[in-house]
């Protein structure tokens, strides 16, 4: 099954993503930065899909999440002028972690990194472990 995606807010315009099973077979990213959006296909094709969250959807604004601690979770968020968009920060702490492992993705913002990748790492470690 093939599934399109049109994200908002990002330089990508367009994310097509072919699943079987539960298995990612290809991801293609149409515009954005071809470093990241190339690096984040490899990454996840293979992968198992228990399930997605997408915090960039309005309806998920307040929605709790709650990860068991077997969980494999992959956090990509854009970079804005080198930092972390403060929605996206927000978002972040309506995840439990649960001692989930985490991989930390910065997806947009190859000129200015600057704290980025620090500031996801603080904000993993501040949210709740309930």
């Amino acid at each position: 099954m093939q599934y399109v995606y049109s994200p908002r807010g990002v330089c990508s315009r367009e994310m097509q993503i072919e699943v079987e099973g539960n298995i990612v077979k290809s991801v293609k990213i149409v515009g954005g930065c071809a470093c990241n959006t190339v690096g984040v296909s490899r990454l996840v094709e293979g992968m198992d899909i228990e399930y997605e969250i997408d915090l960039s959807e309005y309806n998920n604004e307040n929605k709790m999440y709650n990860l068991s601690n077997d969980t494999f979770c992959i956090v990509a968020v854009p970079v804005y002028g080198g930092r972390v968009p403060t929605p996206a920060v927000a978002r972040l702490h309506n995840i439990n972690g649960n001692g989930a492992k985490a991989l930390l993705v910065a997806v947009y913002g190859n000129r200015a990194m600057n704290k980025k990748l620090n500031e996801l790492s603080s904000e993993k470690n501040s949210t709740r472990s309930s």
